[in-house]
């Protein structure tokens, strides 16, 4: 009989993978959130007014939203771990490179290479805590995971990185945030593991048969509108 985390893992195992993952999502929403406080200094030395260069949020969105699914089949075809360590490595390495930007355009592409980083690590991120948990456990990893460390690297970004960009300037406050998410994406790839009952997450072939069933999954729509109303309120 096949045994479920629960009982194959440790109980100390599965809060040090969700101690892993949150740190992910802490690094994540910290790069996507960093730009905000930069607004000024950016907007005088490349010349653009407030809403062009608010629009730099937008551009991550661009990316944070056409990587959805292409994330998901990656995440299938190579396994939740690289792709975890993918996207948010992806996400890093723009954010440190961005002090590089000579020019609003570059900056605009080194945004929407961040939201594309940024999706990938999430389409596996919310599956990377529930593999690990069952019944009403699941419920306060994930509200641990998406809700506080979320928060919390949204909030660093908007808040603790206005003080960075103070005193370092955005050239480096920036990057700094960057190498941040790559010394996480690092820790992740060190640490991070599927529970080893669950061989498929590991990689495995995307079939036909495979995409059908996801897409004419009830529960799988009703999710995903969810979603969609909650990013946009």
């Amino acid at each position: 009989m096949t045994s479920s985390p629960m009982t194959s893992d440790s109980y100390a195992e599965r809060w040090k993978m969700l101690a892993l993952i949150s740190l992910g999502f802490v690094a994540m929403t910290l790069n996507w959130f960093d730009i905000a406080p930069a607004f000024d200094a950016i907007g005088t030395e490349f010349h653009t007014d407030i809403s062009t260069t608010a629009f730099l949020i937008s551009l991550f969105l661009l990316g944070y939203g056409i990587a959805h699914v292409p994330g998901g089949m990656l995440a299938t075809r190579i396994g939740m771990k690289r792709t975890l360590v993918l996207g948010l490595g992806l996400e890093g390495v723009a954010d440190s490179v961005s002090g590089l930007c000579r020019n609003y355009p570059e900056l605009a592409v080194d945004r929407v290479v961040a939201g594309v980083g940024a999706s990938v690590f999430i389409a596996v991120g919310f599956g990377a805590v529930s593999v690990w948990f069952e019944h009403h456990e699941t419920t306060v990893a994930l509200g641990l995971a998406d809700g506080a460390a979320f928060s919390v690297g949204a909030a660093a970004g908007l808040y603790l990185w206005s003080y960075l960009d103070a005193a370092l300037g955005w050239r480096v406050a920036l990057p700094l945030a960057g190498v941040l998410a790559v010394s996480t994406a690092v820790v992740i790839a060190v640490g991070f593991r599927t529970p080893a009952e669950k061989k498929t997450l590991g990689g495995a072939a995307i079939t036909l048969d495979g995409l059908r069933e996801s897409l004419g999954n009830r529960q799988l729509w009703i999710y995903g509108v969810t979603l969609l109303g909650a990013y946009g309120a």
